[in-house]
């Protein structure tokens, strides 16, 4: 089972405005840090919703499989998704794993 600890803070960019930054502790020696907008907000979320959001005009069959598409063709994605506890076929995403994407693909 993974273990996070989230906490988010803001910082100043170089050009005067503020975004978030999500900071996901996952292990002792591991950190990732994702800048988010305020209208995105990381929390578990079910794989076909979060595909949704990626791909909103399109049917939701077609979006989860376009998102399990796009997961499948990048490598360091699948691995860092593995690590983090994700199995095929899994329909809940962990905050962790929603972060993963983020990280890869970019708010959606």
């Amino acid at each position: 089972m993974v273990r996070t600890a989230c906490t988010d803070y803001v910082i100043n960019r170089v050009w005067g405005g503020t975004r978030k930054v999500l900071v996901l502790q996952t292990a002792p020696n591991l950190t990732i840090e994702i800048m988010t907008d305020d209208n995105f907000k990381i929390k578990t979320i079910g794989f076909g919703e979060l595909a949704q959001l990626y791909c909103p005009d399109v049917h939701p069959n077609s979006a989860r499989f376009m998102l399990r598409r796009w997961i499948n063709r990048h490598p360091l994605l699948q691995s860092e998704l593995r690590d983090s506890g994700y199995k095929k076929g899994q329909r809940i995403l962990l905050p962790l794993q929603v972060g993963i994407i983020i990280k890869y693909l970019g708010e959606p």
